[in-house]
């Protein structure tokens, strides 16, 4: 995948369904190398608001849907998307949860992908 700048590579997809009370699902990613940048796309077949965080060992939030530069999207045909991306200048662990926010009356049972890309800053 290429936007006007970066030549992204594919991480991977996390596949998720909800199911019961438990509105999020759980990740990790790999130790990543320096100066990499991770951009992540969550897409579901909903009407709910779905989300995505990825934190640090601690807990921390470190980015996600909650950034100012995030987008959410209407894909048409009932799916909705979310994107957000961010620069790790050290090596780091993401623990990524993702899901669908509460208050949403048909949630249970919600399939989602998340889709995993990455770009390294330092590669020629």
């Amino acid at each position: 995948m290429m936007d006007e700048t970066v030549e992204w590579k594919y991480y991977g997809t996390f596949d998720g369904q909800l199911r019961g009370i438990n509105n999020e699902m759980s990740a990790y990613l790999e130790t990543l190398e320096p100066n990499t940048t991770v951009r992540m796309y969550l897409v579901a077949k909903t009407d709910c608001i779905v989300y995505f965080d990825v934190t640090d060992r601690d807990n921390a939030y470190v980015f996600g849907t909650r950034n100012p530069i995030s987008l959410e999207s209407d894909l048409g045909g009932g799916f909705k998307g979310a994107t957000s991306m961010f620069t790790f200048e050290e090596n780091f662990m993401l623990n990524v949860n993702f899901g669908l926010r509460w208050g949403c009356q048909s949630m249970i049972n919600t399939e989602m992908k998340l889709l995993v890309f990455y770009a390294n800053t330092d590669a020629e």
